[in-house]
């Protein structure tokens, strides 16, 4: 009977430590952000033929410039065409338009604790 307790408890134990894994590694992410600019200044930098690479991830610009700087700017729902015309210049730039889709991982680690806490009641 006292070895089934000691398991149980080892095993709760396990459990809120793979939880409060989870809830560090959701708090504090590894990789920084990038810094964020306005779209002006964005369409000024491919203006003067400072970036290297965009990429386009939802309603942002994910921007690589050629000294290797990661930048990002909020474009909403505005077209390739329609940036175009507000004086975005491409050329000699790596343009590429992220699938648009949804994390799934992140919602099941986000859920994990959750998942865990509900099998002990």
């Amino acid at each position: 009977m006292m070895k089934s307790n000691w398991m149980r408890n080892s095993l709760i134990y396990l459990i809120i430590l793979v939880a409060a894994v989870v809830l560090l590694y959701q708090l504090f992410p590894t990789s920084p952000k990038p810094a964020e600019i306005g779209l002006d200044q964005a369409i000024a930098m491919s203006q003067d033929g400072e970036i290297a690479a965009i990429t386009v991830d939802n309603e942002e610009l994910l921007i690589t410039t050629l000294d290797g700087r990661e930048l990002k700017t909020a474009i909403g729902y505005l077209t390739l065409v329609e940036l175009k015309e507000l004086g975005l210049n491409l050329t000699g730039v790596d343009y590429n338009v992220k699938p648009s889709g949804f994390d799934w991982s992140s919602l099941l680690i986000g859920f994990i604790p959750l998942i865990l806490f509900g099998a002990l009641i």
